[in-house]
C-alpha cells in the first residue's frame, strides 16, 4: 500500500519541521488491499465501464483507460517488488490484481 503522505511528500515535511528522523512506514494491507492489490484501479475501471449508455467514443476512451492501466500495473508491480521484496511477492500470490472473487490458489 502506498501511503499518499509519503507519497505526496507530506509526513517528511513534517517529521522534518518537528526535528524527526524519517522512516518508512513497511507493507502493509488496509481495508480494500486485502482484497484486490488495485482497489483504486478497479474504482477508475468501474467508473470507465458503467455508463447507461455506451456511445463509440466512451467505449474508445474505456478500451483506452482500460489498456493503459493494465500496462500501468505491472510497471507498479515492478517497482513495489524492487522496494518491498518478499513481503509483496506473498501478497501478490495470495491476493488477486483487479477482480475481488478470483481468489488465487495457494
Amino acid at each position: 500500500m502506498v501511503s499518499h503522505t509519503d507519497l505526496f511528500g507530506l509526513r517528511q515535511v513534517t517529521l522534518y519541521l518537528r526535528g524527526q528522523r524519517y522512516e518508512p512506514i513497511g507493507f502493509k494491507t488496509p481495508m480494500l488491499y486485502q482484497s484486490v492489490r488495485h482497489p483504486i484501479y478497479l474504482g477508475f475501471l468501474i467508473a470507465f465501464w458503467a455508463t447507461p449508455r455506451m456511445t463509440q467514443g466512451h467505449l474508445l476512451f474505456s478500451i483506452a483507460t482500460t489498456a493503459y492501466i493494465l500496462v500501468a500495473i505491472q510497471l507498479e508491480e515492478h517497482d513495489l517488488i524492487s522496494f518491498f521484496g518478499d513481503a509483496y511477492r506473498q501478497y501478490r500470490q495470495r491476493t488477486p490484481m483487479l477482480l475481488p472473487f478470483m481468489k488465487r490458489p495457494r
